[in-house]
């Protein structure tokens, strides 16, 4: 896995869809204010410590891409013939994956 730190959108919130958002939800709500009154309006903030990204970064950019202990462990399996393949866990999976439609 990889972490793109170059986007330039790192770390920006909100912009111009939110405010219209912002302001189409106000305006609703005040020519609904009986209604308004009994709904509780939820809102989430987010914000972040760019030493806490760049640490969090950096630990994901030092992290193996291949965790070779694992491919070690599956080709070892694989060339003594112990390795083996649920059918029904693929079957579901695939079932999952595409919705189980009709061919």
């Amino acid at each position: 896995m990889r972490v793109d730190l170059t986007s330039s959108s790192l770390g920006q919130t909100g912009g111009a869809g939110s405010a219209r958002a912002d302001r189409s939800a106000r305006a609703s709500s005040e020519a609904d204010e009986p209604a308004a009154a009994s709904l509780a309006v939820d809102r989430a903030q987010f914000s972040y410590d760019q030493t806490s990204i760049r640490s969090l970064a950096a630990q994901a950019l030092a992290a193996p891409e291949i965790r070779q202990i694992k491919v070690s462990s599956l080709a070892q399996s694989v060339g003594n013939g112990s390795y083996t393949v649920d059918a029904g866990k693929v079957a579901g999976a695939l079932v999952a994956a595409y919705g189980g439609g009709a061919l």
